[in-house]
């Protein structure tokens, strides 16, 4: 990459500090070695610690992530605000609902130019109610107006999403196809021997990301003595989604021998080279997921839904097959046809690989990132709308 200005003070802000790390920190990594100073803000779980121990400097922003309470949320948008008044950032990178919306309305009266980063539609988008629904009819458009910002997506369907309800000009929307992978870290190996044949789901403990179709597949699957398959499903729940999945119906499956649950993984890598095929039969807003970007480089065959997303990370046939949303009898005969053929599956993991190289390098999308952030920088001195904050002393931070 062609090296930018030298340290452009740059500040990401995100819903919550696991979210940027396993997400976005990579990307934020190579960032920070062309020459961006790179300090991140979100709620702190106790995953900033992780993220200043890999270069980085991180800031507390309290929020609730899934909180309506019009008072909390006015508190956490005056956070922002004052903020950005101390930090006096060049260029601020918002990720996730809240942040884009506080965020970059904050950015727009101090005259801050934003990147805002959807990374998928989620389940509030697709069925918001009472005060969300005036959260997103009413400040979400507001915030994406903002004259000096770009509004990223992660596939098609999202862009046409934002345009057709004319949120943001067509022309300020950019489809980056997904925040990459480590593909040095994902690496091929070779499929483990088999029997058994390990087929995993990986994410959260979500029912719209096809948790109870990976359940009920895996007791369609079970039943024939001569086929010997585990299922395994690698995630958190999280209990702060009103869809997700209680720690004691994944207990009761386990107790079931339907699935084994093996909660969240830091060792994704060893994970996925451990099984042979990946799963995710997901009907959640999805931007491109990462699990379908990790299986592609560690070289395995995926299942997944015909669903936004989800089939911008497949090539049905070639690397994987693509089923129908909520059909687990469907989800059923696909995972058992490459059971069934491992010949077959291992031919997609190998294509898979070369798809991953080809497209889902985080180094690619750090490229592609970058490549906005330079547009904007250089429109700054040519915004409309927006008052710069005279440069000078930062301000303390109340």
């Amino acid at each position: 990459m062609d090296e930018p200005c030298a340290e452009r003070r740059l500040l990401f802000v995100a819903n919550v500090d696991w979210f940027f790390r396993i997400h976005f920190l990579p990307l934020a990594l190579i960032l920070s070695r062309e020459g961006f100073d790179v300090t991140v803000a979100a709620e702190d779980t106790g995953q900033g610690k992780r993220i200043r121990e890999a270069g980085l400097r991180f800031l507390r922003w309290p929020l609730s992530r899934t909180g309506t309470r019009a008072a909390a949320e006015f508190r956490s948008f005056l956070r922002i605000h004052r903020l950005y008044r101390s930090e006096r950032p060049e260029l601020v990178h918002h990720l996730g609902l809240k942040a884009v919306t506080y965020g970059s309305i904050a950015a727009r009266f101090l005259g801050i130019p934003a990147v805002n980063m959807v990374t998928g539609l989620g389940s509030i988008l697709g069925g918001a109610q009472g005060t969300s629904r005036l959260f997103l009819e009413r400040l979400l458009p507001l915030a994406l107006r903002h004259p000096a910002s770009r509004l990223l997506v992660q596939n098609r369907n999202d862009r046409a999403f934002f345009v057709r309800r004319n949120w943001v000009e067509a022309e300020k929307v950019v489809d980056i196809g997904g925040v990459g992978v480590e593909t040095e870290r994902f690496a091929f190996r070779p499929e483990p021997e088999a029997p058994p044949v390990r087929v995993m789901f990986a994410g959260r403990m979500l029912w719209d990301k096809g948790v109870g179709e990976f359940v009920e597949a895996a007791r369609r699957l079970g039943k024939p003595a001569n086929r010997a398959v585990r299922f395994l499903l690698v995630g958190p729940a999280d209990p702060d989604q009103p869809r997700s999945i209680r720690p004691d119906q994944l207990r009761a499956w386990e107790r079931e021998g339907v699935v084994e649950w093996l909660g969240f993984r830091e060792d994704m890598p060893d994970v996925l080279a451990g099984g042979h095929i990946v799963v995710l039969p997901s009907y959640y807003g999805e931007g491109l997921p990462k699990v379908l970007m990790e299986a592609a480089s560690a070289g395995r065959a995926v299942v997944a839904t015909d669903w936004p997303g989800c089939r911008d990370a497949v090539l049905p046939g070639e690397t994987g097959l693509l089923v129908p949303p909520r059909d687990p009898e469907a989800l059923a005969r696909a995972v058992g046809y490459l059971v069934d053929h491992p010949d077959i599956r291992r031919s997609m993991g190998r294509r898979a690989r070369r798809l991953a190289l080809e497209r889902f390098g985080v180094e690619q999308a750090a490229g592609r990132v970058k490549r906005v952030y330079e547009l904007l920088l250089n429109l700054e001195p040519r915004m409309e709308g927006c008052h710069r904050l005279p440069a000078g002393k930062p301000e303390e931070t109340p």
